[in-house]
């Protein structure tokens, strides 16, 4: 299991270890971090709950989930242009480097 990241740029840093390209895979269009379908991890992972379960052995719902839940990173919480800037960040990287 993984430790949970506090910030954006600590969770983009933690996909980058867990799922190779996982910038390429998100649609932006669509991102909608108020979603559990549509956020960072349900558009990696299927579904936030899915994907908190597998990264951090948490099952969301549980009480003692509640710390992952409200942490900012990966939750609702988490600022959408913050993640969309990680995003187009290392999209332009894998440009520079092809």
């Amino acid at each position: 299991m993984y430790t949970y990241p506090e910030t954006v740029s600590e969770a983009a840093t933690l996909l980058d270890k867990v799922q190779l390209g996982w910038h390429d895979k998100v649609n932006v269009d669509t991102f909608d971090m108020k979603r559990s379908e549509l956020c960072i991890l349900g558009q990696l992972y299927g579904d936030y709950a899915v994907a908190m379960e597998k990264l951090f052995g948490v099952m969301v719902g549980n009480p003692e989930s509640c710390k992952y839940n409200h942490a900012k990173s990966f939750s609702y919480y988490a600022d959408k242009t913050l993640w969309i800037s990680e995003i187009m960040k290392r999209r332009s990287e894998d440009v520079l480097v092809s």
